[in-house]
């Protein structure tokens, strides 16, 4: 019986330090601990024929065996609070940008279209169309190999005057429509400035606001296995005073034989 009693102490100790090692929010460590607490505690079960004992025995080793199933789970939650960042480093960026966009894009190469709530696949998908070039008024860098319907033609010859007038007529066309594609390239650049700065705040919220969730729900699994670890604490109390009990009573029983 003493020897009993002894190991049961050990086992307590493990326990001490699980709990200790849950204070502080170590719940991987804690969760190794508690289950090395029920395998000890696996252990001592048959090496006394006390029934109540090997009962009580069993309950502990249920018991801190599934906390701590509860607190490898609450430890994987924690990991996937953990979130990568974006890198710094301008080429990386666009690598993650044109990854991103390759994701979104179908088979047969068109965008898909979805109601999808990941807020880095939705700004992927607004940069996309944000950053589509607006068409311009006329094509005045074209390669020479390539015809353009929109394209003015100016022939430099400087033979006569009605070349000469035609050809200023040209000229004056191509700076109109230069003024307008100029306009164009403003509107655009500042429609980009604008709508990505909005589209950037907007990823920003949503990623704090899923952040903000995780943390709600990782906080209330803390307070519930919390909770759920001092009523374990009171539950342990009541098993100790019950093996005090049963401890003093085999002294007892053992008195009684020896005097008899």
């Amino acid at each position: 019986m003493g020897y009993i009693k002894m190991s049961i102490i050990d086992g307590y100790d493990l326990v001490k330090k699980a709990d200790k090692l849950v204070t502080t929010h170590q719940f991987k460590d804690a969760s190794i601990v508690y289950n090395e607490a029920s395998e000890f505690f696996q252990l001592q079960i048959g090496k006394t024929s006390n029934k109540e004992i090997n009962s009580a025995l069993e309950i502990l080793v249920d018991t801190y065996k599934q906390r701590s199933l509860e607190l490898s789970n609450l430890n994987n939650v924690k990991k996937s609070l953990q979130i990568q960042r974006p890198s710094s480093n301008g080429g990386g960026n666009n690598n993650n940008i044109s990854t991103s966009l390759a994701n979104a894009r179908g088979k047969q190469g068109s965008l898909e279209i979805e109601n999808d709530l990941d807020p880095f696949k939705k700004f992927s998908l607004q940069m996309y169309n944000l950053l589509k070039l607006p068409k311009l008024k006329v094509n005045i860098n074209r390669d020479d190999n390539e015809k353009d319907s929109t394209d003015i033609k100016v022939k430099l010859s400087g033979k006569s005057v009605e070349e000469l007038e035609y050809e200023v007529q040209s000229l004056k066309q191509i700076l109109i429509n230069c003024n307008e594609n100029l306009q164009i390239y403003e509107n655009f650049y500042q429609n980009l400035s604008k709508n990505f700065n909005n589209h950037l705040n907007n990823l920003q919220f949503e990623i704090n606001q899923q952040n903000l969730q995780k943390i709600k729900d990782y906080d209330s699994n803390v307070e519930k296995l919390t909770k759920e670890n001092n009523q374990m604490i009171q539950q342990i109390k009541k098993l100790k005073q019950r093996w005090d009990e049963l401890v003093e009573s085999a002294k007892r029983r053992r008195s009684i034989d020896e005097n008899s």
